[in-house]
């Protein structure tokens, strides 16, 4: 027997098959014997090397042949030698190793493939070294290395392999991360360059690039090789820029005026910050987009949270360059002008205002919302900044004013009840309102401009500007139609973005609108409209559908599809409003009706704090439908049994109550914070929620003056004090306090003889000189939870575990408190129990007061608790939520005071005082970047304190925090506060800065 049998009769021992293949294959390799002998024991070492790698063996004498026949004999050999030695502890990776071979040698090209073999294999050598167990990792390293050898040149092959030795030697994980995403497209010299500068950004970039290539195209990607090279040279990581250009909503066009920008910063974290924002930037204007980054750039010279902060639009010094730069316009500013405007065109007042932001919500490249309104209000953007001059966008704010001026002027709101039953009976409601929104926009849009023709330009301009940014992409069937009327609504005669078909049709549409264009047109020639388009439009849908002219594609119509809206038009909302205005209609009726159940309800549903979204819309309609009947009927017929109709009615004034409560819970105010580490403001940073809503306890209020009415006495006596230095006696009135001595005497005279005695003998008390409006803020942070401490105690020696304060009130002398008082009392307690006896002491100055309390969690939760405005008597009500306030989370006061000062602005009191009640210094978990230090906190309520005193608000803060006075003579001057040493002192201190205040 031959050596060559001996090799093939083993071989047949591991696996029979595995033989046979050999001796089909063994006469295509070579016909010399001694290279068949080479090649055979070749084969045997193979299956021999482990379980299953036979199959190994079969992969290498399937392809011996093809090598043989390209490269020569040595290279068979060459090639089966590395794949035995990768088969030492799994047949897999030699099993990859022979299946990449394999592909490579069927490519049409496999002279230039096999010359990558030399960055392969010697790549491999390297990661089977490091890795000789990890066969998985072995065999990803090979699919993706053959993977790339065919996608790739030479050069890219290299720089791949060069990559894949350096993570080799890193982290697996990285490397294993690398073989993975090798499946893409990728530049790798690009990549390798990116490595050099940074491991970490070379992966980052291969991690980022198929989304960005997929994004920006091929060419845009790999033309900014030297900004990715100069941004990883930083040594931060680049993965959160990758990530902002992913996600970024940018044309092509946008993006290279982005990516030249980006060339002016150094910095991958501002870098990041100036992506994330682009959609705010005007990208267009390049000379101007440079000198804001200058700006920014200059704000390293302070510290890198400065520059961040500007190029994110967080700080008040970048968004007041930006707009400058963009020509914006903001509500704000012009609120003034733009309500004249629309009381100057309606001739009534109505309410304009502008979005509420929500937290956290930054500026877009436009405007925030379209406008609208809801029957009581008409809604402007926060902003507005399309042109590139301030007067052009301007005009823009008046024209979107003036259309919503114009549902009010040209009966569309007096006919809304009649409009919202028609739309309602359609088969097709959505398409019926559609319908409707479109025609009378258009309607508006021609009355406004017959009647107020100085505006008339500005309508057209909008027209002509809203038409050019009208999207051409083809719509579904339906989209097109309803496209068409909107174009013709802006005096287009334009159909060619239409499917050909759909041209006659159009015409009959548009021939629908002609009627519109009359001056006398109303809002019952929008509804006649509105019924002969949607014939048109089903009809049409009928006879696209019998006749099969379109594609399947073109016949699928999305049941929410809509093309867009005009943006001057905004959105109206037809159900709203009429739900809306039907509540007013209920307001006044039941204002009229003395019946005072009803006057209460009246008060509950005051339109302007109420949130029509927040109505379930069905249950309220029915219960207005049915109180409205029985309202102007009960003259003519009074229920039987008039239980039941207070039953009704109170149900209704609960409900409605709730849904008001609600709304009112939801207002939000944005306000700015101070940063000392930028030194400028954080722009619209915190998100203040003003909640009306608080849970009421007046037995609370109850006790207290149940138990401290002496102190009660002292209090008011203390304020009555005020009474005679600003109470001014006036004689000689009709009626009054006391008699007049003087006239009385008078008028006893002329009785006697015989003249008319005058009337005017008495005397009257007037607040002439005393105008005082006083805000009470109290912190409501965790930590008023705690117990009272006793003020007459030692340093404290109790042990670790001895819960403070339990036995505290036993020791108190004074009467303020009960000796035998059950339950340990709180700092919050004390606090209400001081504002309860100041306000009923208050009661009979007479002076203007209102009781809040703040707390919140975090910058985007500042709660701000209204337990008695302004405006509000001190009822039951009142005192029940000042009895129900109670400890709640942190202490962040800075929007907290603004708020106050807001308030305090509104009420024109020539005396202004706010007096905040705390227990210690402001903090919050997200209180600037280090959590540990008080800085920030105290720093921005020192700023919102000079705010206040700026805006002519007096303000004191009362601390019981014995080490008040670390940050209390940084925050506010030292006639400005007080530390209260022995806290049950705190009413009568109370009433003293009162007197300080305002006398």
């Amino acid at each position: 027997m031959s050596a060559f049998d001996e090799v093939v009769e083993k071989l047949a021992k591991t696996n029979r098959q595995t033989a046979t293949l050999l001796l089909q294959t063994v006469n295509e390799v070579d016909p010399d014997n001694e290279f068949r002998l080479e090649w055979a024991r070749l084969c045997l070492n193979i299956a021999e090397t482990g379980w299953h790698a036979w199959e190994s063996t079969d992969a290498f004498i399937k392809l011996s042949p093809r090598i043989t026949q390209l490269f020569g004999t040595d290279d068979l050999i060459r090639r089966g030698s590395f794949g035995l030695r990768l088969c030492g502890y799994s047949f897999e990776p030699g099993h990859s190793y022979f299946a990449g071979l394999q592909e490579l040698i069927q490519h049409p090209e496999p002279d230039r493939l096999w010359l990558n073999l030399q960055f392969i294999e010697s790549t491999g050598i390297l990661v089977h070294q490091k890795y000789q167990q990890a066969s998985n990792l072995l065999v990803a390293y090979f699919n993706a290395a053959f993977s790339v050898s065919q996608r790739n040149t030479l050069e890219e092959v290299s720089a791949w392999s060069d990559l894949a030795i350096t993570l080799a030697k890193e982290k697996r994980a990285n490397l294993l991360e690398f073989l993975q995403l090798s499946r893409h497209r990728v530049p790798w010299t690009t990549a390798l360059d990116l490595q050099k500068v940074s491991v970490d950004a070379g992966l980052q970039f291969v991690a980022a690039y198929p989304k960005l290539e997929h994004k920006y195209g091929q060419g845009l990607i790999e033309n900014q090789q030297s900004l990715f090279l100069s941004l990883a040279a930083g040594e931060h990581t680049l993965a959160p820029f990758f990530t902002a250009l992913q996600s970024a909503a940018l044309s092509i066009r946008e993006a290279r005026q982005l990516f030249s920008l980006l060339t002016e910063v150094r910095d991958a974290r501002l870098a990041t910050c100036l992506v994330e924002r682009c959609q705010s930037l005007p990208l267009e204007n390049l000379d101007a987009m440079r000198t804001w980054i200058l700006v920014g750039l200059d704000q390293l010279r302070i510290n890198f949270d400065a520059a961040c902060a500007f190029f994110s639009l967080e700080s008040v010094r970048s968004v007041e360059l930006l707009e400058k730069i963009k020509g914006q316009v903001n509500f704000v500013d012009c609120k003034r002008v733009l309500r004249l405007y629309a009381e100057a065109i309606s001739g009534r007042r109505i309410k304009v205002d502008a979005f509420p932001i929500a937290a956290g919500q930054q500026m877009e490249a436009d405007y925030r919302e379209l406008t609208r309104t809801d029957g009581l209000c008409i809604f402007l953007p926060d902003h507005v900044s399309r042109y590139s001059k301030a007067t052009e966008n301007f005009e823009f704010y008046k024209v979107a004013l003036l259309h919503q001026l114009g549902y009010f002027e040209f009966d569309t709101f007096d006919r809304i009840s009649l409009i919202e039953r028609e739309l309602a009976a359609y088969d097709d409601e959505l398409l019926a309102h559609t319908l409707f929104a479109i025609l009378e926009d258009a309607r508006i849009d021609w009355r406004l401009e017959t009647r107020f023709r100085g505006a008339a330009g500005s309508i057209r301009f909008q027209k002509q500007q809203a038409l050019l940014g009208r999207n051409d992409k083809p719509f579904s069937r339906r989209v097109q139609m309803l496209e068409g009327l909107i174009r013709c609504g802006l005096d287009s005669n334009e159909v060619s973005f239409a499917h050909k078909s759909y041209h006659a049709d159009m015409t009959r549409l548009c021939d629908s609108m002609q009627r519109l264009k009359c001056n006398t047109a109303s809002p019952d020639d929008t509804l006649t409209a509105v019924a002969q388009c949607y014939e048109i439009l089903q009809d049409h849908v009928v006879a696209s559908n019998s006749h099969n002219k379109l594609t399947s594609q073109e016949n699928e119509t999305l049941p929410d599809e809509l093309p867009a809206p005009v943006d001057f038009h905004g959105e109206m909302d037809v159900k709203q409003v009429a739900l809306n205005l039907a509540l007013v209609k209920l307001n006044e009726a039941l204002k009229a009706c003395p019946d005072e159940g009803m006057i209460s309800l009246a008060t509950l549903i005051d339109p302007e704090n109420l949130d029509i979204e927040e109505i379930k819309k069905g249950d309220v309609t029915d219960a207005l439908a049915m109180l409205l009947t029985e309202l102007e009927n009960r003259d003519k017929q009074v229920p039987a049994d008039e239980s039941d109709w207070s039953e009704r009615l109170h149900d209704l004034e609960l409900m409605l109550g709730d849904v008001s409560r609600q709304a009112r819970e939801q207002e939000q105010f944005l306000y700015d914070e101070w940063d000392y580490v930028i030194d400028d403001y954080r722009r619209r940073w915190c998100t203040l929620f003003e909640i009306r809503d608080v849970e009421e306890s007046p037995e609370f209020v109850a006790e207290t003056l149940s138990v401290h009415a002496a102190l009660l006495s002292r209090v008011r006596k203390q304020l009555n004090m005020l009474k005679p230095e600003l109470l001014r006696k006036i004689k000689g009135v009709i009626d009054g306090d006391e008699l007049d001595l003087d006239r009385t005497v008078e008028s006893v005279v002329d009785r006697k003889t015989g003249i008319t005695p005058r009337d005017n003998i008495y005397i009257q008390r007037q607040r002439k000189d005393r105008d005082v409006s006083a805000l009470f803020l109290l912190d409501m942070s965790a930590s008023t939870d705690d117990p009272i401490p006793d003020p007459n105690a030692g340093p404290a020696s109790a042990a670790p575990d001895c819960e403070i304060g339990t036995d505290a009130d036993d020791d108190l002398t004074d009467n303020y408190f009960v000796r035998d008082e059950p339950k340990t009392k709180r700092i919050i307690d004390l606090e209400k129990e001081a504002v309860i006896l100041m306000a009923e002491a208050l009661q009979e100055l007479g002076d203007n007061y209102s009781v809040c309390g703040f707390s919140g969690y975090g910058r985007e939760r500042v709660d701000y608790y209204l337990c008695k405005d302004f405006d509000e008597p001190y009822d039951q009500r009142a005192r029940g939520r000042i009895g129900g306030i109670k400890p709640c989370r942190s202490t962040r006061m800075g929007p907290a005071i603004r708020h106050a000062t807001r308030s305090l602005v509104k009420t024109e009191s020539r005396i202004k005082a706010l007096i905040i009640i705390s227990d210690g210094y402001p903090q919050d978990f997200d209180y600037g970047t280090d959590r540990s230090s008080k800085d920030y906190g105290v720093r921005d309520t020192m700023k919102a304190l000079g705010e206040a005193r700026q805006q002519g608000v007096q303000a004191f803060c009362l601390t019981v925090d014995p080490s008040g006075h670390d940050y209390l003579r940084e925050m506010c001057p030292d006639k400005q506060y007080m530390v209260i040493q022995d806290i049950t002192q705190l009413p009568d201190e109370l009433s003293k800065v009162y007197r300080s205040l305002t006398g």
